[in-house]
């Protein structure tokens, strides 16, 4: 999806306001750079309760770099000391190359192209009751899959715990 479709300024200004109520709204965002044309455009959006008896949180970025590594991700994170229920989930879709190998002259060496997409949610209750879930998707133009869930939870001593996967 597009920066436009998913409402993500990048551009954003920081920001701190705060509503009749006293609770924050807050909004931050910036790009890192680094070696081989690394660029990171992110930005972090959240709202906390007055007193900090609750938060949301949520960070975008689009990642990329010479050797074609492209990134779009999310995380989102927050809790209630009311419910007792805290979490977060990391979204990623990622474009690369195997065995690129970029100099930043222009010779470009790459082997097969790979698009991956992964999730992984995690959420805990009052009764201290967690649930985990992880997924990823891995496609490569020589048509090449990889599809795979592991899932758990735990409640005291009881644990549980699935693992799929296939390749084709």
């Amino acid at each position: 999806a597009r920066e436009f479709d998913m409402i993500v300024d990048f551009d954003a200004e920081e920001r701190v306001e705060t509503d009749d109520d006293g609770n924050a709204f807050f909004s931050k965002s910036g790009v890192d750079t680094g070696d081989g044309g690394y660029r990171c455009r992110w930005t972090v959006t959240g709202r906390t309760a007055k007193d900090g008896t609750w938060e949301y949180r949520a960070t975008h970025w689009e990642k990329a770099d010479w050797s074609g590594y492209k990134e779009l991700g999310t995380e989102k994170s927050g809790f209630d000391d009311a419910s007792g229920d805290t979490w977060w989930e990391t979204w990623r879709q990622v474009y690369r190359r195997e065995n690129g190998n970029a100099s930043g002259d222009g010779s470009e060496k790459s082997g097969p192209a790979l698009i991956e997409r992964s999730a992984d949610k995690w959420a805990r209750d009052k009764h201290k009751k967690e649930w985990q879930e992880k997924w990823w998707e891995r496609y490569s133009d020589a048509g090449l899959v990889e599809r795979g869930v592991e899932k758990s939870g735990r409640q005291g001593v009881q644990a549980w715990w699935e693992k799929w996967g296939e390749q084709r």
